[in-house]
């Protein structure tokens, strides 16, 4: 159970992560803007991306179950 200033902080986390997943996703999409990155670091951009959604996930359901 999360109580109140946890929760805020867990509320506040998530949607920082949120904003940081629409500006990688944005960039990773963008042609314009990978098209000189190597595909090895965008790999590595693409895995860092996934992991990041799996957190917010996470985050997302630990104030679901509260």
């Amino acid at each position: 159970m999360l109580t109140g200033n946890v929760r805020k902080r867990v509320i506040k986390e998530q949607k920082q992560l949120s904003n940081k997943i629409n500006k990688l996703m944005s960039f990773v999409q963008d042609f314009s803007k990978i098209k000189n990155v190597s595909d090895y670091e965008l790999d590595l951009l693409k895995k860092q991306l996934n992991v990041m959604v799996d957190y917010e996930e996470i985050l997302t359901k630990r104030l679901e179950a509260d």
